[in-house]
């Protein structure tokens, strides 16, 4: 099982919002999706307070839909270090406006990256009846040109 994480998606020209995200097969969706084990051992991170970066590995594909699926993930002591698919860290501010800002900084400044996700809380989910501890992502993903906040599991 996946989830597709909370997701800030643009394009370096602009941005633009959608409001629902479909779940239709047929209409490709945009978004990054991170293993649910994964979100668990980075929810572990944040509860125990500690700031680590992370470098996301994985495949980028462009068509139907710009979509990250990562597939591995490890600690790095700086943004050089990581020559995956994209980073992560850890913020706890929940101001939307603040890391989206940080986000676009963090992806702009190292064009490498398809995509750049800030943790910034953790939540309880159900899964398949079980309730899983994972942390709340926000990501940004490069050459896309919406914007969208949506939570689904796969």
């Amino acid at each position: 099982m996946r989830l597709v994480s909370s997701l800030l998606a643009f394009q370096l020209a602009g941005a633009a919002v959608c409001a629902a995200q479909s779940s239709s097969p047929a209409v490709p969706v945009t978004g990054v999706e991170i293993p649910v084990g994964i979100l668990h051992a980075i929810a572990l991170d944040v509860d125990q307070r500690r700031d680590v970066l992370y470098c996301y590995f994985g495949d980028r594909f462009l068509t139907p839909a710009v979509r990250v699926r990562v597939d591995s993930v490890t600690t790095v002591p700086t943004v050089d270090k990581c020559n995956g698919v994209g980073l992560a860290f850890i913020m706890r501010s929940k101001d939307p406006l603040l890391l989206s800002q940080l986000l676009r900084g963090v992806i702009d400044g190292n064009p490498r990256f398809g995509v750049v996700s800030v943790y910034y809380a953790t939540e309880d989910i159900d899964r398949f009846g079980d309730t899983v501890h994972v942390a709340r992502p926000l990501s940004m993903l490069r050459g896309v040109a919406t914007t969208l906040t949506s939570n689904s599991s796969r």
